[in-house]
């Protein structure tokens, strides 16, 4: 099985290392790298090289992030649209 582990701060990278050499040692894992902390970005190299994972991402999602969050009022339309549509399929699902 193929996984994908997504992290966001030095703290979440630590445990994603951990699961990695402790819980998921036999599976193709890859590691996706936020921009939501500055400094992960120094260990990317370093993951590369540690042959922990077979691939290393480094996504630019902050700004995307913080515009997205900026648009208040546009940001309560979107998430109702998503409240009304998890209740849709909710419906369907217990029908």
């Amino acid at each position: 099985m193929k996984t994908l582990l997504v992290i966001n701060t030095v703290y979440q990278l630590f445990i994603t290392i951990n699961m990695r050499v402790k819980g998921l040692p036999q599976e193709d894992v890859d590691i996706a790298v936020s921009d939501h902390t500055p400094m992960i970005k120094d260990y990317m190299e370093n993951l590369k090289e540690s042959g922990l994972f077979n691939e290393v991402f480094y996504i630019e999602s902050l700004v995307f992030d913080k515009y997205f969050w900026a648009l208040s009022d546009k940001k309560s339309l979107v998430a109702s649209r998503i409240i009304k549509t998890t209740q849709i399929k909710l419906r369907i699902l217990q029908a």
